[in-house]
């Protein structure tokens, strides 16, 4: 099964980030301290962009570097970033440069990857997997020949969470061959029902449709293009080898 991407801290950008800023007073840093502890909440990050006018953009035009601001401190928005916590993993404090997992947010990975291979190909969110993936099968073969990808992404197959499917270390060929034996609760496209399992479907598709393993695929055409160097589709990507 996909594992969740893990990010580090932001991409270098066309401005610069400045904790320093005095956008937020130390007694309410210290109060969201204290909030972390006491609803044991372990690690959190607070990014705050402040404009110097209400209408102006938060953001600087394209091209526009932060310098351009440089003699002229009040028309230059101010930004905020400051990680608070610990981080368990190295029993240290949580900065700006720890990786996390970012969970169910890999989807939206995914779907960039897939809409740019479906396109590369001539087809569409649309376009019945059968028809992609001949040797595609699920419990309910009435429905089997009109699942779509949209239908995965917008969680209508008809299949709830099934969570306690999943196990550690479930490649996704297992996890498409439970698809064949568990059966819908309700039917095909009646409910919106968040599962996970169905999104197996899209790593089997694009390798099928590619030739190439999936991480391989969204490094290449999603996170490589954006700059996202420090961004890994499994974890044990993040460990330096040899």
């Amino acid at each position: 099964m996909p594992t969740n991407t893990a990010s580090a801290s932001p991409p270098t950008s066309r401005f610069k980030w400045r904790s320093s800023d005095p956008l937020l007073p130390t007694a309410l840093e210290k109060e969201i301290a204290s909030a972390l502890h006491t609803f044991d909440v372990t690690r959190c990050v607070l990014a705050i962009v402040k404009d110097p006018s209400p209408s102006a953009s938060s953001t600087l035009p394209h091209g526009v570097s932060d310098d351009a601001f440089a003699n002229d401190r009040d028309k230059r928005p101010q930004r905020y970033l400051r990680a608070f916590g610990t981080n368990d993993k190295v029993n240290g404090p949580f900065t700006l440069k720890c990786r996390l997992p970012i969970g169910s947010n890999t989807k939206l990975i995914h779907l960039f990857a897939l809409a740019h291979l479906l396109e590369e190909k001539g087809y569409t969110m649309d376009t019945p997997i059968k028809q992609l993936m001949p040797d595609f099968e699920v419990y309910d073969k009435q429905a089997e020949g009109q699942w779509t990808c949209a239908d995965i992404y917008s969680h209508m197959t008809g299949l709830s969470g099934y969570e306690l499917v999943f196990e550690e270390g479930m490649s996704v060929k297992q996890a498409l061959d439970s698809l064949q034996v568990l059966r819908p609760n309700v039917p095909f496209r009646s409910r919106f029902q968040y599962s996970n399992l169905p999104f197996n479907i899209i790593d089997r598709l694009v390798t099928h449709l590619s030739g190439k393993a999936f991480p391989a695929y969204v490094k290449e055409h999603v996170l490589d293009p954006i700059g996202l160097s420090s961004t890994v589709y499994k974890e044990d990507d993040l460990v330096p080898k040899g």
